[in-house]
């Protein structure tokens, strides 16, 4: 850990990466006295956002997956199990072990990244109630084969149209088992985790959190020329760098896109978001233009084949606009230094604002498009931390504008397409990025006064999405580092997730 004056904090260099955005320094934006409900205000440029709402309890880490079993006794076999049966068995043996072994691990730790006993709990018992089901069936089939083959015997039948009946019944309950068999085997490679190892990984992970972050700010009223670590004070402890400066704010969210599982650290704390909320602002606004795109091409047709839009503005690949002095936005982006007079289209503005996070442009995004469907997807969404306003966010909430930016991105061929492109191909990857390279990453970095985020979808075998947001806004070599162990430590627990 480096300890330094405020004087001395690491420049902010190009090399980093870290490119601020527009916004001005905290004490101009929040005018003194002026109380906030554990957020960042909204420049007066920003518009106003829908009444709040009380934000939900948070469940810091949770194990979602598919449904799970009740405890259910297995019913009395015929003599002589299968393999399938005995491995059945076996699993289920392993998952309730496994479960007492949460129990014991989590039991002797307390933070704030405790794992959910009573929903482990719950999934566990839906799990065991399936696997009692599906061995019911399974034996329930097996044994109505054998009542067809007694069956065939009895009706006398020749050979061939014996063998014929018996070939078409016996396939159609082969089908059955084989669809069940493929069912329980899914079951068991989603809950194929190695519980012990996993409860680790999640304790370690909360240590890096809480433990191992580069102190930054002095804390108020100390004088690092008198105070200095190594002293001793009044009652005769060693000072160290922990009682000189404060430890940063972090907030962390992981879920797996397939199962569900979450972790979370601090995750409903709000923040001032910089250029990650460009993101889903802009997926929201793809969802129209895409939509329109659809319409239009529905409606050639009555339009002697031309693509005509309903309104004109969606048109994103034709419509243009003209750069602007007056026009121009300070921080990231290249338009500030663009010369005046040069047009483009809004296409490009989508463009630049995701892979360049420009400022000019997406600025003028919003002036062009609005709010409301941006506000409505929020809504849908769950997200309640932007209605403290635009550039408000919860790493939670991040979390799931990005599920929803996945799936946008897996569903709409044309747009959706292009959006993965433009996330995956940014400038700014020194944090999500790196560490998980080689590994693809759709991620919008941010930074700002007292923020310095990233947030991505993360395309292991298996998606995933990571949010980590911090207040450690002087970067450099040491805040990035450590942004990266939090990041790798999450995909290592991912990866065993899976086996």
């Amino acid at each position: 850990m480096n300890i330094y004056n405020q004087n001395d904090k690491p420049a902010k260099t190009a090399n980093n990466m870290n490119i601020r955005g527009t916004n001005p320094p905290r004490a101009a934006r929040y005018p003194a006295g002026k109380n906030l409900p554990n957020t960042k205000a909204v420049q007066a440029e920003r518009p106003a956002a829908p009444a709040a709402v009380r934000s939900q309890p948070r469940q810091d880490v949770q194990i979602q997956t598919a449904s799970a079993p009740s405890n259910r006794s297995l019913r009395e076999k015929k003599k002589g199990l299968t393999t399938l049966e005995k491995v059945l068995i076996i699993l289920l043996v392993a998952v309730i072990i496994s479960a007492a072994v949460i129990t014991v691990l989590t039991a002797s730790r307390s933070s704030d990244a405790a794992i959910d006993m009573k929903e482990i709990e719950g999934k566990l018992a839906d799990l065991q109630k399936r696997y009692g089901e599906a061995l019911e069936e399974l034996s329930s089939l097996t044994s109505e084969k054998e009542e067809l083959t007694k069956k065939v015997e009895m009706l006398g039948l020749d050979s061939n149209d014996r063998e014929a009946y018996l070939s078409k019944q016996i396939e159609e309950k082969t089908a059955e088992i084989a669809a069940l068999t493929e069912s329980i085997e899914s079951y068991k490679s989603i809950y194929a985790v190695d519980i012990r190892t996993q409860v680790e990984l999640v304790n370690e992970l909360t240590e890096i959190i809480e433990e191992e972050a580069p102190l930054h700010n002095l804390k108020e009223g100390i004088d690092p020329e008198v105070v200095k670590v190594g002293d001793l004070d009044e009652d005769g402890n060693e000072i160290t760098e922990k009682d000189l400066y404060e430890y940063p704010q972090i907030s962390v969210y992981y879920e797996d896109l397939a199962t569900g599982f979450r972790y979370s650290y601090n995750a409903d704390k709000v923040w001032f978001s910089a250029s990650v909320i460009k993101a889903f602002y802009i997926t929201s606004l793809l969802e129209d233009v895409s939509a329109a795109y659809k319409a239009a091409e529905e409606d050639r047709v009555n339009n002697d084949g031309e693509l005509v839009f309903k309104n004109e503005k969606y048109d994103i690949e034709h419509q243009t606009w003209v750069l602007t002095d007056a026009a121009k936005k300070t921080g990231s982006g290249k338009l500030y230094n663009t010369p005046a007079g040069e047009e483009f289209t809004y296409l490009q503005l989508i463009e630049y604002s995701i892979r360049d996070s420009d400022n000019t442009a997406f600025y003028e995004l919003r002036n062009t498009f609005g709010y409301d469907s941006f506000y409505a997807d929020a809504a849908r969404l769950g997200v309640k931390s932007i209605n403290y306003g635009f550039n408000s966010l919860s790493a939670q909430d991040a979390g799931k504008f990005l599920r929803f930016v996945y799936e946008f991105m897996e569903s709409d061929e044309r747009f959706g397409e292009l959006l993965k492109g433009y996330l995956t191909s940014t400038k700014f990857n020194i944090l999500i990025p790196s560490a998980v390279y080689p590994t693809t990453t759709a991620h919008k970095y941010g930074w700002d006064a007292d923020a310095y985020h990233d947030a991505g979808i993360v395309y292991a075998d298996k998606p995933y999405v990571v949010v980590v947001m911090t207040d450690m806004d002087e970067g450099g070599d040491d805040v990035n580092a450590f942004i990266q162990k939090i990041v790798r430590k999450i995909n290592q627990m991912h990866k065993n997730f899976y086996g």
